[in-house]
């Protein structure tokens, strides 16, 4: 696929069961029910059953979950944002 643009980074958190990440990012741990994720100076940590990858590509990520068990997303200044 050719790139003509580059997207504006995002991150969405739908209803409590959809989660969509829009721009560069790097996965750094999948396990069966959590996922830890770099997205520039923000780390990401969320908790969920039944964790499913919709999507995963260059600069999108989308998982589906029935349950959210925790949402935390740090900065490399140390600042967090739970839900």
């Amino acid at each position: 696929m050719k790139k003509y643009f580059n997207l504006s980074s995002s991150v969405t958190l739908e209803r409590y069961e959809l989660f969509q990440l829009t721009g560069p990012f790097e996965l750094i741990q999948l396990q069966e029910n959590q996922v830890k994720i770099q997205h520039g100076d923000y780390m990401i940590h969320l908790q969920a059953q039944d964790l499913v990858i919709e999507t995963l590509s260059e600069e999108q990520l989308i998982l589906s979950f029935t349950k959210l068990s925790s949402y935390n997303a740090t900065n490399s200044k140390g600042l967090s944002n739970e839900a």
